[in-house]
């Protein structure tokens, strides 16, 4: 097909790119397409690593794959996997064909883990820090209940959106569902498009999410996200950044450690609920800080620059025109 064909020639073009060829092409309509590749004869061309490293990838390719298809169709998936798979889906269900069957259903979106009862689903999202959760409710070890439970309990997985599939379908087990944190819920037998829908609207809400936390001034975002130890976090995180705002020496492993935080988890955690890096939200927050400061014309821009943890007025005014279209002295002349 027409993606297929784009794709192999964008492959092949990267391959005659790294052998310092060329390619040309003559089409004509009605009648086709003539492809033209020119190649420079011996090696002497190449740089010693670059002959090195070559005969290594080739050797290592050719005694992993018996044919030249083979190779292709490797290349192939691995280009989607880049361009496809960013986020990282846990399906926990004890039923092997239901838990295979939603796999295949989202493999080409998702980077699929597998676990087939609460405990080792709890185990798995603890350890790989999965974008999105699907679980059965009636599982043995550990149902779908407890397992929510101790995801939305645990603030280093809190901020997991979680959908219990269960097959039954009662006004009360809902209610449970969304008291123990479950973002949604969907009966068994369900509608593909329907759990398509629902997956779509939870990642849809949170993009929503980052838009507000990136374009509302204010530095408190507690109140934008629903899950207490969510709160809790960004309370915690807003408290130290503010404490420490005139330092300039704040680093992600000194915000970990007062947190009680691996910088892996941080910087997971804030990164799905704000879209934000560690160091882009510490930024983010001194630049909205001095915001405020300017606008209360109470300070120099000397001042305000020092008091958010930037020695360099020029770099500071560098960075707050970036993020706010105008520079410091808008704000300070502004009525």
């Amino acid at each position: 097909n027409g993606a297929g064909f784009g794709l192999g020639l964008t492959i092949t073009n990267e391959i005659i790119k790294l052998h310092q060829g060329e390619i040309t092409v003559k089409s004509k309509k009605g009648e086709g397409s003539t492809f033209t590749i020119v190649l420079k004869k011996g090696n002497s061309f190449y740089d010693e690593d670059e002959i090195g490293a070559s005969d290594a990838n080739e050797e290592l390719i050719d005694n992993y794959f018996t044919t030249k298809q083979d190779k292709v169709k490797m290349l192939v998936q691995n280009k989607d996997v880049l361009e496809v798979k960013e986020q990282t889906l846990l399906i926990v269900e004890d039923n092997v064909d239901i838990g295979n069957y939603i796999a295949e259903l989202l493999s080409n979106e998702f980077i699929i883990l597998q676990a087939y009862n609460g405990k080792e689903g709890l185990e798995i999202a603890l350890e790989k820090m999965p974008d999105l959760i699907i679980s059965d409710v009636m599982m043995p070890i550990m149902d779908g209940i407890e397992l929510t439970h101790n995801l939305k309990t645990n603030v280093a997985t809190s901020h997991i959106p979680v959908i219990l599939l269960t097959a039954r379908a009662s006004f009360m087990n809902k209610i449970e569902g969304f008291e123990t944190g479950a973002d949604d819920y969907v009966t068994k037998p369900f509608n593909e498009s329907l759990l398509r829908a629902r997956i779509k609207n939870i990642l849809k809400n949170r993009s929503l999410l980052h838009e507000k936390f990136h374009s509302e001034d204010a530095i408190d975002f507690t109140e934008l996200v629903k899950n207490k130890k969510d709160q809790e976090f960004l309370e915690s995180l807003g408290q130290f950044i503010e404490k420490n705002i005139d330092s300039d020496n704040l680093s992600a492993n000194l915000v970990a450690k007062e947190l009680g935080m691996s910088h892996s988890v941080l910087y997971k955690k804030l990164k799905t609920l704000t879209g934000l890096s560690l160091v882009e939200y510490m930024r983010d927050y001194r630049l909205k800080k001095a915001k405020q400061l300017l606008k209360t014309k109470q300070f120099t821009l000397n001042e305000v620059c020092y008091q958010v943890g930037y020695s360099d007025r020029k770099y500071f005014s560098k960075l707050f025109k970036e993020r706010f279209g105008n520079p410091p002295t808008f704000y300070m002349k502004e009525k």
